[in-house]
Order: structure tokens, then sequence, then C-alpha cells
């Protein structure tokens, strides 16, 4: 009877731990079940005296042949008979066991795999990154219809996501003049290079944990005939040190930049080259920075 036992699996394969072998499982342990009732009842049966026994154990099968007293010689086929049915029970158990330690292993190893989403708690990582990462366009612009000239500021129109567009104003060293459809200004240099205390400016600023690089500054500007024959532009990443190349007082153009900072940049557009102090430069139409978020 111990042949029988071989019947039973002392593991489970690895491909039986999917949901697929369930089914193969469940018949399995069925079988198992059978076997054990049946190998059950065939000893109950030779307990009895139904097992004939054999000349090589010593026993005829009868209940009074074995030991003299006769309750427990029989007990000797008997007590062999009973270690077979150990012998199954303990590797239907351990096959059970096996397949158990297999099911909630394999589950529990499931289950901390799909811990890894805690991996996901990367996406905590993700939560410190920059919201608006990636974009890349108009930071902020400035429309200038409808405006007197003479405004001491202009809102920003539009931002791009994340992005504080501030206004846009002119230096306290500048006056104020009137100009239809545009922030108007005179008091500029008349020397012929950049005074750093007169200017329009304006800030960008991105949300937390965001870095800003600037690209471009489209611009339209127009000057009188003694306002200021160029304007350069600079940024505060570098203290407004490395200025743009030299543009015309009346232009309308791109000015290439290059500025990246974890935080606001503020913007300087630098009127000089004037003839007269009543001369002056206007910035009308529509102004646009353009830039990526990071």
């Amino acid at each position: 009877m111990l042949e029988v036992a071989a019947v039973f699996p002392e593991r489970i394969d690895a491909q039986d731990r999917c949901e697929g072998c369930a089914v193969r499982y469940a018949a399995r342990t069925l079988l198992a079940s059978r076997i054990t009732l049946l190998l059950c009842l065939g000893l109950t049966s030779c307990a009895s005296g139904g097992d004939a026994g054999s000349p090589a154990e010593g026993d005829d099968g009868g209940p009074t042949q074995g030991l003299p007293d006769g309750s427990v010689g029989d007990s000797g086929l008997g007590g062999h008979d009973a270690t077979s049915i150990h012998d199954v029970a303990t590797i239907d158990t351990s096959t059970g066991g096996g397949e158990a330690g297999f099911d909630s292993g394999a589950d529990t190893g499931s289950i901390s795999d799909s811990a890894s989403p805690g991996d996901t708690g990367t996406a905590g990582d993700s939560s410190s990154i920059c919201p608006q990462h990636g974009f890349s366009g108009a930071l902020v612009t400035f429309d200038f219809t409808g405006q007197a000239g003479s405004e001491a500021s202009v809102t920003a129109t539009t931002t791009a996501p994340g992005i504080t567009g501030g206004v846009l104003a002119r230096a306290a060293g500048l006056s104020a003049v009137s100009g239809a459809n545009s922030i108007n200004s005179s008091g500029w240099s008349t020397a012929a290079m950049a005074d750093q205390t007169l200017y329009y400016t304006f800030s960008v600023t991105p949300a937390a944990g965001c870095t800003l690089s600037l690209a471009s500054l489209a611009i339209q500007t127009t000057a009188s005939g003694t306002g200021p024959a160029h304007f350069d532009v600079g940024t505060s990443v570098d203290n407004y040190t490395a200025l743009s190349t030299a543009y015309g007082g009346t232009s309308t153009d791109t000015v290439t930049l290059s500025a990246t900072a974890a935080g606001a940049i503020t913007i300087h557009v630098f009127g000089y080259a004037a003839t007269g102090s009543s001369g002056t430069m206007r910035v009308e139409g529509t102004l646009s920075l353009t830039g990526s978020i990071e």
C-alpha cells in the first residue's frame, strides 16, 4: 500500500501556482480523498481478518494467530497497515499542505509584488516633481490694446499653467507719457550704452518645484524722433550683465534669451542712445515671452 502513496505528488509544480490550475488541484485532491477512503476500507477489512497476510510476514491472516494473546498479535499486521495509512495520510497532508503553502505563498508573493505598487510610491516621488514638467511655449503674454500709454503698469493677458506673470511696469526714473495702445515713457538715457536704472520690467514665477528656461521675447517698440535709438534685454539670472544684441528703438523683433532658474526670473528692457530727455519709447501691440518648464 505504500506504493499507492506515490500517486500523491510531494510538491506542487511551479506552474500549478496559477489560478488556471485550480481545477486540476481540486481534481487531485478529490482523487486523493477517494484513494485514502479505499485504503481505509481495505485496512478495516484486514483488521477484521480479511487480510490473508503472507508467510513472509509470519501471519496467516487469522485474528488469533500471531502473538499468544491474540489481541495485539494481529495488531502487528494492523500496526503495519496503520503505518501505511499514516504514510499515505502524511503524503496527502504534505501535498495539501504544500498546495496550501504554495497557494498562500504565491498569493502572498503576489500581494507583496502588488506592493510593488508601493513602487508607485515612486509616484510619491512624482508628487515632488513639477506639475507643469515638460511644458514648452508662451509663458506670459501682455496685450496693450486699449491701454492709454501713461498707465502705471499692464497686467499679463495670459500665462502658462502654474506661471505667475505679474505686471509690466516702467522704472521709477522714467516718466509716463500718453500713447494709445501702449505703455509709453520718456526720460531715457542719452548714453551709448544701457543705463541699468532705466527700463521696462516684468517677472515670471513658476510653481513650487519647477524650473524655468527662457527662450525668446517677442516685442514691438516705437521710439519718437528724439527717443532711444536702441534697446537691449537682460535678465535677473546674471544680474543683467549679459545683455542681448542691440535692437532698434523702433522695431518688431524676437530677442533670443538664455536664462534658467528654479524660481522667478525678472526681465528688463533697457532703452538708450536717446537724443533728448523728452524723447519717448513705447512698447505696444503684444509682448510674449516663451520658454519651457521643467
